[in-house]
């Protein structure tokens, strides 16, 4: 009877100490779950112009864009991406680029992201051709998420005849056609996107 009762209460005492833990348990789990790919620090990406060996989050819509990137460094996987160029055939008076498409991972499609790729793409810009007078985006009505981004970035509504889309463009402040460019390999050229 007594061994029957020392089982018993080495049973109990498990349970007792099971169900003790079992918060602590669920928090400390919940806690790993947070800091994972689901809350993306953007500050903490590598921001650079793609090479050959990266592998992008699709493929490039126009061949000779260049694409920006935005890397988680710890797992050296790209999560975001931008398309931009040079646009070609525009007035003459002032080179301006096109940033043409954009990607996120799924997982990385939060508040910041988006606005501080554009911001370190750019810096990118500045930096290679100073000569650049703005830069613009065409985005959809609805997609009131990057619209936000995109402000966010400094960019602001400029004009578009079009329903389905708004345009924003950023002013670079010190632009000239004075400045030259760096020599740094070609910049990438696009066609000028039709208004259809």
């Amino acid at each position: 009877v007594i061994h029957a009762l020392m089982i018993a209460n080495r049973t109990a005492g498990l349970i007792c100490l099971t169900l003790a833990l079992l918060p602590t348990t669920i928090l400390c789990l919940t806690s790993q779950n947070r800091k994972g790919p689901f809350t993306p620090d953007a500050s903490a990406l590598e921001y650079r112009l793609a090479n050959s060996s990266d592998t992008l989050i699709t493929d490039k819509i126009n061949p000779t864009a260049g694409v920006f990137l935005a890397i988680d460094p710890n797992k050296n996987v790209v999560v975001g991406s931008a398309e931009f160029g040079l646009v070609t055939d525009t007035d003459g008076t002032r080179e301006e680029v096109y940033v043409t498409e954009g990607y996120l991972r799924k997982a990385w499609r939060r508040p910041g992201l988006p606005s501080k790729m554009l911001e370190k793409l750019l810096k990118y810009i500045h930096t290679r051709r100073p000569q650049v007078a703005f830069a613009w985006v065409r985005l959809g009505r609805s997609d009131e998420f990057i619209t936000g981004e995109v402000k966010k970035a400094g960019f602001d509504r400029c004009d578009s005849n079009d329903w389905e889309y708004r345009d924003f463009c950023y002013e670079f402040p010190d632009a000239t056609e004075n400045n030259p460019p760096v020599d740094d390999g070609p910049f990438p050229v696009i066609p000028a996107p039709s208004d259809d």
